[in-house]
């Protein structure tokens, strides 16, 4: 939850990547973002299914075929939704090659999964590590000063509203 809220803003998105790059894990942030943006997708109105499959596609051959370029490690079995073959072998996936099996559609929701396993693993390990670390503490005083400050007006609000009752 700490993290989603801080991972909010793109500014704190880019800081981010580059505590992840520090330690050889940028493609959880970077599966992140796709992710965003593919959900975003859905939000057109009509949604364009083309451009949809191809991020469905982009994503799937960067980040979930065996030996993709950002392959993730995840456990297999949140990839079992993602049954892919590729024209060239598992090595050399090519967007033009991804081919999903099942429905010729696919929902905003999914990666869901795979995103929720890469949200926990960024935030027991490296967001950990990136709070204590002193590169970054100037950015996490200022974060937590914005949570503390958004806690307070709530509670604020919820004052206001018990003595208006």
């Amino acid at each position: 939850d700490l993290l989603l809220r801080f991972l909010c803003k793109p500014d704190r998105q880019r800081i981010f990547k580059a505590h992840l790059e520090s330690e050889f894990s940028a493609e959880l942030i970077l599966f992140y973002q796709q992710v965003q943006r593919f959900r975003r997708l859905f939000s057109r109105r009509p949604p364009d299914q083309e451009k949809i499959s191809e991020c469905y596609a982009e994503i799937v051959e960067t980040f979930l075929v065996p030996a993709a370029p950002l392959e993730l490690n995840v456990p297999a079995f949140y990839l079992r939704n993602f049954n892919v073959r590729s024209k060239h072998g598992p090595r050399r996936p090519q967007a033009s090659a991804v081919v999903p099996f099942g429905p010729t559609t696919v929902s905003e929701d999914v990666f869901s999964e795979v995103l929720d396993e890469v949200v926990q693993l960024m935030a027991g390990g490296a967001f950990l590590r990136f709070e204590q670390d002193p590169a970054y503490q100037q950015v996490w005083a200022d974060f937590m000063a914005e949570q503390n400050l958004a806690r307070e007006k709530h509670e604020e609000l919820e004052l206001l509203k018990l003595d208006n009752e």
